[in-house]
């Protein structure tokens, strides 16, 4: 348990799900970091909407309740960590995934394109 969330409430999960290769739906990941990190955003704001449908129906996410339920972590440096969300609200999110855009691309690209 990490002293920095909120008591009562556990922390995320922190999913690290980047460098996945060889399945066909990651080729929407290619292009520059822009045109992948919408992708990105867009396939996991699609997730996020049925975790959020899905804890609503169970009990565990209040009705009106705004928030995102999974955080796509960048590694700005005004970003989230593990000891801190910066979305963090009162029922998530419940899902860090880090790096997530950087799909079907061979760690040798990924090198290149951070120097």
């Amino acid at each position: 348990r990490r002293p920095e969330y909120p008591p009562g409430r556990a922390p995320p999960l922190w999913l690290r799900v980047e460098h996945q290769r060889g399945h066909p739906g990651w080729a929407a990941f290619r292009g520059s970091d822009s045109q992948r990190m919408q992708e990105a955003a867009r396939l996991l704001g699609e997730a996020a909407d049925r975790i959020a449908n899905f804890r609503r129906r169970s009990g565990w996410l209040p009705a009106g309740q705004r928030g995102p339920m999974i955080c796509m972590v960048s590694g700005k440096e005004d970003e989230c960590k593990p000891h801190h969300c910066c979305q963090s609200h009162g029922c998530g999110p419940v899902v860090h995934v880090p790096y997530f855009w950087r799909q079907a691309q061979s760690l040798g690209s990924v090198a290149a394109e951070s120097t």
